[in-house]
Parts: C-alpha cells; sequence; structure tokens
C-alpha cells in the first residue's frame, strides 16, 4: 500500500486547484494481507526461516477490522525472519517496506539478491541490503522531544504505534536471471512480541496523475520527475498530465505556476 503526502505549503487558491494521485507500481508480495492461512491459523505463501533455532518462537495472524497483522512472539536475542522468493527483472530498481510495531525486539528487512545461474566462467552475482527499527519507547520519546522536534517526524519502533521500514533496492542494469529472498522479522533485542502488516514489495518507479483546475495556469514543475516540467495552457479550465516518480525514499516538490506570479507548492512521496 502506498502512501501519499500532499501537503500544501502556501494554500493561496485552495487545494481544488491542484489535485495530486500517485499510482504505485503492483505489489509482488502474495499474501501481503495475511488473509488466507493454514491449518495452523499461519499465513500461506510465507515460509519462517528460524535462524536462531529457537523454540521459543511463535507467530500468529491478528485479525482486525482495519487489516490483520502477523504477530510474533520471541526470546531474548533472538533471529527469525518471514519469507518469500521474488524473481527480479533486469535492470529495474525495487522497493521495500512494512509497517511494524514491538514490545522490545528489534526488527528488520533483510533483501538477499542472487543470480539463479550465469554464463560459464563469471561469477555469481550476490547483493544484500537490509532496513533495520530499534526498539525503543515511542511514547516516552515523543514527549521528551515535542517541544523541539516536528510531532509528525517522532517516529519510533515502540508498542504505541506503527512505523513504516523500508529500503530502495538498485541493483547493476546488466545483472539478469536474478531473484531475491524477501526476509521480515525480529532482528535480536528484548523479549517480547513485534506486529507486522502491510509488507510491500514492489519497482520503485510510480506514476504520479495531476488535475489541475482554474485558468490563468502556465507550468506544472516536479524537480526529479521525468519529464521535471509540463507546460499548461492558460485559457483551459481543466486539464491534466502524467508524471514518473523513479524514486521511492525521496520528497518530491510539487510546483504550480500561474500568470501574476500565483503559485500552488505541495510536497509528495511515494512510499
Amino acid at each position: 500500500m502506498a502512501l501519499l503526502l500532499a501537503l500544501p505549503l502556501v494554500p493561496l487558491f485552495g487545494e481544488e486547484s491542484l489535485k495530486l494521485r500517485v499510482i504505485p507500481s503492483p505489489n509482488l508480495i502474495q499474501n501481503p494481507g495475511f488473509t488466507h492461512v493454514d491449518g495452523a491459523g499461519l499465513p500461506l505463501k510465507w515460509t519462517f526461516d528460524n535462524c536462531s533455532k529457537s523454540r521459543h518462537f511463535k507467530s500468529q495472524v491478528v485479525r482486525h477490522q482495519d487489516g490483520n497483522c502477523l504477530a510474533v512472539d520471541t526470546a531474548w536475542c533472538s533471529f527469525g525472519y518471514w519469507l518469500q522468493k521474488i524473481p527480479l527483472k533486469k535492470g529495474v530498481s525495487y522497493y521495500v517496506s512494512c509497517d511494524a510495531q514491538s514490545d522490545g525486539p528489534n526488527v528488520m528487512i533483510w533483501i538477499q539478491c542472487k543470480q539463479d545461474k550465469t554464463a560459464a566462467g563469471k561469477k555469481v552475482f550476490r547483493k544484500e541490503f537490509r532496513a533495520r527499527s530499534f526498539f525503543r519507547n515511542g511514547l516516552e520519546m515523543r514527549k521528551a522531544l515535542q517541544d523541539f522536534v516536528d510531532e509528525t517526524l517522532l517516529m519510533s519502533l515502540g508498542p504505541d504505534q506503527w512505523s513504516r521500514i523500508g529500503c530502495e533496492i538498485v541493483l547493476p542494469k546488466n545483472v539478469d536471471g536474478c531473484r531475491c529472498e524477501v526476509r521480515i522479522g525480529v532482528y535480536s533485542g528484548n523479549a517480547g512480541q513485534i506486529r507486522l502488516r502491510n509488507p510491500v514489495f514492489r519497482e520503485m518507479r510510480s506514476e504520479l496523475k495531476a488535475e489541475i483546475s482554474g485558468t490563468g495556469w502556465t507550468e506544472l514543475r516536479i524537480p526529479g520527475a521525468k519529464p521535471a516540467s509540463v507546460k499548461l495552457d492558460p485559457a483551459l479550465a481543466t486539464q491534466s498530465c502524467s508524471f514518473v516518480l523513479p524514486r521511492a525514499m525521496y520528497l518530491y516538490k510539487v510546483e504550480l505556476i500561474g500568470s501574476q506570479g500565483k503559485t500552488i507548492t505541495k510536497e509528495i512521496t511515494n512510499e
């Protein structure tokens, strides 16, 4: 699930003048909502990798009206991950993320990319990517910093709120026949429980649809997007255009420019 942030920085002419919609690439993870389970109540299409060979790991799907989550109980200083294997396209970059809560353990997304085979005499390509989030009491951290830092930025891994963990996966463009193993789970820490929801593995690029209302608008600029700028017809009352957002973990500035110096500015991300 993609999260669209569209925050007006200069709300001079109303939100209705510029509407933005991000269309992410399809999620390649199977059963991302943990909707389908086996006879033991564990998610289908997922495999548990008990790296610590610990008997204390216990997993269950917890059902909620606003979406299921996968809860994993663990002992102190243990390592164990829920795993899926996904084939990769040559020359394509990807983005992986997951929502997490924790009562004590740390959480990590661990990506292992490997070539299944290669030409004789050539070394098989291997590369790893990791995104870690370490446990701390989110409520205490927010209280300590609330007078100094914008509250929306005070995200920490704890039991009282969901934190989004993610990373970008960029491979050499000449690597072919590559697959990856996506692991999401417990990365050491204290005994307790982690909860996971909304895992996403998708191509990094997303499409952005922009709808412009009102006359007098001459240009829409999004540095870092493709294209970076589109010329508009100031005589039209409504018009639309499309962009490609090549990066996931990147803040794009959108600037709608009109005649007589009128401007609307927003910020978006397609995480």
